[in-house]
């Protein structure tokens, strides 16, 4: 694990004394930052952590605990990019409304003998304004301000999208970090390709327009008014006209075609692949003609990476709820099955898988008897063959982890629940519904911690924040999480310790 930022300092680490107050202390347990804080986060690889005050506000503080931003914020959070790091703040404020907004019982006359010229009920609006900008150089990139209708919820927002390492994408703004600030680098951006080299602007209802990082327009598509276009199969042209209402897939088609090219088009803004409109080849086992399927297509979803189309299709019977799909090549090839079902997956709202069928995924005979099959689901972050399967056998549930391409299992279905740790290599386990939390290598099936844990929560890069379960004896003052390093054992435990650590000269 790095054990440096940016080569400033040593790592240091949030800890929580007796009274329930945040510092920071070092690997060594000797406090850097006294315990002053209501809550503090992990300091960024830039220097930076967001700290809580005693009134629940939030500010930044940098590792010699300076004020970046005071403590007067309801929310911040932190983005690294390039040498820079942005954050955008939330921060609400009480205001009283114009006499013209105030509202008074029917009929009531403010200017009648006896009035007081107020309102009858309150006249205090509620207003919250959110800031994105940069910390190091006080850039301000973004500020929208609105009126909250509940003092519990949020009235606006700002969208804010990490592109890579230098790019950043702040509601429709792109920008980049250069040397001295970061530059704005396109407005209008609808979407990002290429691993973030290339960019897409839209222009108006009827265009977008496609930049490479030295603002250079590349290719300009019109966009089609209705997902519609044509495909030609010996000779016969079909036209194919989508009802994305009924699809299951989440990203619905906007297709472009290329004014500046030779015509082709293109599908969901991916625009480095385009849609074969001549078939050369159809090999699919139904025997559902090719009119058919044109005619109840519901959605096409490119899939860059495999090199070909998710073709979602309306069953041809129509009392059934599933949805059949195909994969159209770039090539020109439609077919209704993968020569790998681990190549793709197509997932619920939930992660489940929809396609392929189940039993192109894993056989009967690899599942334990007495067990049934009961759903399998992707697992996120990690590119299959990798899945997590359940199975059920009465009231009973458990969960392994299958390699679809090697066909075994990579962890045997004998958990009641896993959970991926967001740096892929760890997965958090429990073996029953009521049990502690342990943690494991999810690719070698070695166990890092035993269950002994009531809480896991991811920290960064390879430490995970934990907590102990609590011994009736002990006081409720006393506080038993710490921090451990999954990748060479080591704790830090401050909660009990805390008294022991000697102030860092």
């Amino acid at each position: 694990m790095n054990t440096t930022l940016t080569n400033k300092t040593a790592v240091i680490y949030p800890f929580v004394d007796q009274k329930g107050m945040y510092g920071y202390c070092n690997q060594d347990k000797q406090i850097v930052i006294n315990q002053q804080y209501a809550d503090g986060e992990l300091f960024t690889k830039s220097g930076y952590a967001v700290v809580r005050d005693k009134l629940g506000l939030c500010g930044v503080i940098d590792l010699d605990n300076k004020e970046v931003l005071k403590c007067k914020y309801d929310k911040i959070e932190l983005y690294e990019v390039g040498s820079f790091t942005v954050a955008m703040t939330v921060h609400s404020y009480t205001v009283h409304s114009r006499f013209w907004q105030w509202k008074f019982l029917p009929n009531f006359n403010i200017m009648s003998s006896g009035s007081s010229f107020m309102p009858l009920w309150g006249t205090e609006v509620i207003r919250e304004k959110l800031t994105v900008l940069v910390l190091d150089t006080k850039q301000v990139l973004e500020t929208k301000t609105a009126t909250k209708e509940r003092p519990y919820l949020g009235s606006t927002s700002i969208k804010i999208n990490q592109i890579g390492a230098k790019l950043i994408q702040i509601d429709e703004d792109l920008y980049f970090a250069k040397k001295d600030r970061l530059k704005r680098i396109v407005k209008k951006v609808v979407s990002t390709y290429d691993n973030g080299l290339r960019w897409v602007r839209k222009v108006n209802e009827e265009e977008v327009r496609v930049y490479n990082l030295k603002g250079k327009r590349i290719k300009s598509y019109e966009i089609i008014p209705k997902p519609i276009f044509p495909i030609t199969y010996k000779g016969k042209e079909y036209k194919v006209q989508m009802n994305t209402e009924d699809s299951h897939l989440v990203a619905k088609p906007i297709i472009c075609r290329d004014t500046t090219g030779n015509g082709r088009y293109y599908v969901n803004y991916e625009f480095d692949m385009y849609i074969p409109v001549h078939l050369k080849v159809i090999n699919i086992k139904s025997e559902r003609s090719i009119q058919d399927i044109w005619k109840n297509v519901l959605n096409i979803y490119p899939v860059a990476s495999k090199q070909f189309f998710i073709v979602e299709v309306a069953p041809e019977d129509t009392s059934s709820r599933i949805n059949e799909f195909y994969i159209l090549t770039r090539h020109g090839v439609l077919k209704d099955c993968l020569e790998k079902p681990s190549d793709y997956s197509i997932t619920s709202y939930y992660n489940e898988v929809i396609w392929p069928a189940k039993e192109l995924l894993i056989d009967d005979k690899d599942i334990p008897e007495g067990f049934l099959l009961e759903k399998i689901r992707t697992i996120s972050s990690v590119k299959e063959p990798l899945y997590f399967v359940s199975i059920k056998k009465d009231q009973i549930s458990r969960v392994g982890v299958w390699n679809v391409d090697h066909r075994q299992w990579i962890l045997v279905p004998e958990y009641y629940s896993l959970r991926l740790m967001k740096n892929i290599k760890y997965c958090v386990f429990q073996l029953e519904a009521s049990g502690l939390y342990g943690v494991l290598n999810i690719n070698t099936g070695v166990i890092v911690y035993d269950p002994v844990f009531k809480l896991v929560r991811d920290a960064d890069d390879y430490l995970a924040e934990v907590e102990l379960e609590r011994n009736q004896e002990e006081a409720k003052s006393e506080y038993n999480c710490f921090y451990i390093n999954l990748e060479t054992g080591e704790e830090y435990h401050p909660g009990k310790d805390v008294l022991e650590f000697k102030q860092s000269s």
